[in-house]
C-alpha cells in the first residue's frame, strides 16, 4: 500500500499522510453530496472519475521521477 511504501521511504511522513487523507475523505464526501444535490450523480460521477485520472497521473509522474534517480 502506499502508507507502506512511505513509511519505509519517509517514515516521518506517515502521520502528515495520515492527516491529509482524513481531511481530503471528509472533504471529497462532502463535495460529492453537494455536487450530486445540484447536478446528479452522472456529474458526480464522473468528477470522482476525473479525481481519480489526475491522482494517477501524479503517482504515475513521481514514480517515474523516483525510477529515473
Amino acid at each position: 500500500t502506499g502508507m507502506r511504501i512511505l513509511s519505509a521511504r519517509a517514515p516521518q511522513m506517515v502521520a502528515w499522510a495520515w492527516g491529509v487523507n482524513g481531511a481530503l475523505s471528509v472533504l471529497g464526501a462532502t463535495l460529492a453530496i453537494f455536487i450530486a444535490m445540484n447536478w446528479g450523480f452522472q456529474v458526480t460521477l464522473l468528477t470522482a472519475s476525473a479525481t481519480y485520472v489526475v491522482g494517477l497521473a501524479a503517482w504515475l509522474a513521481a514514480t517515474q521521477r523516483q525510477l529515473a534517480q
